[in-house]
């Protein structure tokens, strides 16, 4: 069930279709706004660059590991 609205959450989601793209546009808009004022976009910390270095260097961790998975999948 939606975490909103209680109706029927999209296939293995929290929310439905409605509440799914409203979330998606506010953290879309979050992350504009994070950006233009010289903060991390995932955790609002200063930062000189799009990133800060923790957020990164998770960044970095999260993708490694789903490459891996991606390669032992397709093979």
């Amino acid at each position: 069930l939606c975490y909103a609205c209680k109706k029927p959450a999209e296939g293995g989601k929290t929310y439905c279709s409605f509440h799914l793209k409203e979330q998606a546009a506010k953290a879309k808009a979050r992350k504009r706004e994070r950006q233009a004022a010289g903060l991390c976009v995932e955790c609002g910390v200063p930062a000189d660059t799009r990133q800060c270095p923790d957020c990164s260097a998770k960044s970095r961790e999260y993708f490694r590991q789903w490459r891996a998975k991606r390669e032992v999948k397709l093979k």
